[in-house]
């Protein structure tokens, strides 16, 4: 038993996963943590999907954006030096292409 030790907590994660939660003007499935996204995870848009990373509902880290024309943009999301701003309709991103 880890009751009552320092390891209970981790075996009892605040991590969920969901399956077509409404999220920001999208849908979103994947890792959420106090039913916000924050882990890996997928919102769609009806014009654009974002997959990666996310931390506290917003995209975060490792991610990929693919564009209803057809582009895909691979990068870091969120705030870093040398990031572009791609916008979605409604939707802003901020990303370092890698």
């Amino acid at each position: 038993h880890l009751r009552g030790t320092p390891y209970e907590e981790v075996i009892h994660t605040p991590v969920q996963y969901v399956l077509g939660l409404p999220w920001a003007e999208g849908i979103y499935s994947g890792a959420t943590v106090a039913q916000k996204p924050h882990g890996k995870g997928t919102l769609a848009y009806a014009d654009h999907i974002y997959s990666g990373n996310f931390a506290d509902g917003k995209p975060h880290g490792e991610g990929r954006l693919y564009l209803c024309s057809g582009e895909m943009v691979t990068g870091i999301f969120g705030e870093a030096p040398d990031s572009e701003t791609i916008q979605c309709g409604n939707i802003c991103y901020t990303v370092h292409r890698t």
